[in-house]
């Protein structure tokens, strides 16, 4: 948090193929350096239902964009995490 109170998020690549690897690395890397980030860790949990995302066309389109189904489910565990957090802070 800042000085107004706001809580900073930071969210990383749900793809594990191509760079994103990479620059998951990297992100993981900064939000250990801020203790002000909370980070949701898209790519560990879309790894869970899909290891190899060219294997997972119904989450990943050709050049690892999320699909409709990947949206949702990244969009779902942002959700998640932001209601778990409001419960919390109450």
């Amino acid at each position: 948090m800042d000085n107004s109170g706001a809580t900073f998020y930071l969210l990383n690549y749900a793809a594990s193929d191509s760079y994103y690897p990479s620059a998951n690395t990297e992100i993981r890397n900064y939000k250990d350096s801020d203790p002000r980030v909370r980070f949701i860790d898209i790519a560990a949990e879309v790894l869970k239902d899909c290891p190899v995302s060219k294997h997972c066309p119904d989450l990943f389109f050709p050049d690892f964009h999320p699909a409709k189904k990947g949206y949702e489910k990244v969009a779902t565990l942002i959700a998640n995490t932001f209601e778990k957090d409001l419960t919390i802070s109450k």
